[in-house]
């Protein structure tokens, strides 16, 4: 519950600044030329204070900053989600006309 808890409290904070478009184009680490988040102060923001709120996190390797590492990594499979489901509302709506 906890884990689960702080994963959502990481990926609502992200969803609320970054689209998944820009998402794709920045990871932790600055991984294969993409922006380095890891040492940006709002990143620091975000990630300390789901960690005040979800303290009892049961092992240190899975943390906040975890979270958002793996939120920037599936960027890009939630940006092909996105764009396939919104293919399918336009064939839809162009189906309805």
């Amino acid at each position: 519950m906890i884990l689960a808890d702080s994963s959502s409290k990481s990926s609502r904070s992200l969803e609320s600044v970054f689209t998944n478009q820009l998402a794709t184009q920045c990871s932790w680490h600055g991984q294969r030329g993409n922006f380095e988040l890891n040492n940006l102060s709002f990143m620091k923001l975000i990630t300390d204070i789901v960690a005040c709120q979800c303290r009892k996190i049961p092992s240190p390797l899975v943390t906040p900053k975890f979270f958002c590492s793996e939120w920037f990594r599936l960027a890009k499979q939630r940006l092909m989600r996105e764009q396939k489901h919104l293919r399918n509302d336009n064939d839809n709506s162009i189906q309805l006309t």
